[in-house]
């Protein structure tokens, strides 16, 4: 943002700032089912204290939930909650709105997954010796396949 002054600098002068949103991020890479997903607003002249409306939502129709609360600092820090029943490969994001300075914006979008579930741990043999070589298998819901 340039901002030009031209005029006098020996004498007082009166200039107005202009609130900006300047940014809307997830802090995490994934969205995962069950549990919160962190976010962070930066702001610039909103004012310290100035109400922030965060609502999420998936790109499916999936509500997240919403969040209000205040500006500090030209930050707001927040969590929304990500629903257990999220589809794989759904898409997430959150609108923001900063009612008394008129701005509003939509943050970047991060992948979903449901939660992980592992079920039926086995192992290949009910004993084992130094040196034996033993395999583990379980039953895994909630991952693409050929995920390692």
């Amino acid at each position: 943002m340039a901002l030009e002054f031209t005029k006098s600098t020996d004498e007082e002068h009166k200039i107005e700032l202009e609130p900006v949103l300047v940014y809307a991020n997830w802090n995490v890479g994934l969205a995962i089912g069950g549990q919160t997903a962190s976010l962070e607003v930066g702001t610039s002249f909103v004012g310290f204290g100035a109400p922030i409306k965060i609502k999420g939502e998936s790109e499916k129709g999936k509500k997240l939930g919403k969040i209000e609360g205040k500006v500090k600092g030209d930050k707001f820090v927040g969590e929304l909650p990500i629903p257990e029943d999220i589809e794989l490969d759904d898409q997430v994001y959150f609108e923001v709105k900063l009612p008394k300075n008129g701005l509003s914006g939509e943050s970047n979008w991060i992948p979903a997954v449901p939660p992980i579930s592992v079920t039926n741990f086995k192992w290949s043999a009910s004993e084992a010796r130094r040196g034996d070589i033993l395999t583990l298998s379980a039953n895994i819901e909630g991952l693409r396949d050929q995920t390692e």
